[in-house]
Parts: structure tokens; sequence; C-alpha cells
């Protein structure tokens, strides 16, 4: 008989949301590097890939919770690090909505991804650093 315990659910829940969050953001963020794809098809990767990564992230922060609770002998230290990862990606996810996507819907839908300004480019590259950076970290330290 399996015997399945309230920490291997929230584990189980953990790894979704991380794996959820962080294709859909290594998804969306590879989107900005295709040349041909037009602002228009780039606004369903979005509206639907912003979606997909808060679903994950809200899985991954309250599987998260429950961890803390959890497990006996918790490491506050290893806890705070990912905390900082996590807090980091609801930062860039914040600027990239209330920043970069409104610049993006001033453009017309055939805009092609090679004609975006020089500022939401930049703006949208950062955004995809910090978000790999962040999910992976996060990732790598939930391994630890």
């Amino acid at each position: 008989m399996i015997h399945i315990t309230w920490i291997t659910v929230a584990k189980f829940f953990h790894i979704a949301g991380v794996v959820v969050g962080m294709g859909a953001a290594v998804f969306m963020h590879l989107q900005f590097i295709r040349r041909q794809l037009s602002w228009g098809q780039l606004k369903y990767y979005m509206e639907f890939g912003s979606k997909v990564i808060w679903i994950g992230l809200g899985i991954t922060i309250v599987s998260g919770i429950a961890f803390w609770i959890l497990i006996p002998n918790p490491r506050p230290d290893i806890f705070f690090v990912k905390l900082g990862f996590v807090g980091m990606l609801i930062i860039d996810g914040i600027i990239i909505n209330r920043i970069g996507r409104p610049k993006l819907l001033q453009l017309s839908d055939e805009q092609l991804m090679t004609q975006l300004p020089p500022d939401v480019r930049r703006t949208f590259m950062w955004s995809g650093v910090v978000s790999v950076i962040g999910w992976w970290a996060a990732f790598a330290i939930g391994i630890l």
C-alpha cells in the first residue's frame, strides 16, 4: 500500500507549479527572438502565457508555504533565498504587465518583432534575463 503524506502532496504541487510557470515563461520569452513573428501573433501568446505563468507562480507560492509549515526543521536560509527569487519574479511580472505590455498594445498587429522600438525590445530583453535567472535559480534551490 502506498502511503501519501501531506509533504508528498506539497512536493507534487510545488514541482508542478514550477514546471508550469517556468515552462510558460521560457516559451513566451523565446517568442521575442522569432524575427518573423508579428505583434498580433505575440499578443495571443502573451495573454495566454501570462495567465499560465501567474497560475504556476501561485501554485509554487502556496505549496512553498505548505512546505514551510509541514517540514519539521526547515532551513530558513535557503527558504529566504528562494523567496527572494520568487519576489524577483513577481516584480518582473508586474513590470512587464504594467510597463512593457501597454507599449506593445500601441503597435499594429502586423508589426514584426524586428521592427519593435529599441526601448520596448530592451524592456522585454531584461525581463527575459530576470525571468530565466529567477525561475532557474528557484528550481535549483528547490532541488537542494
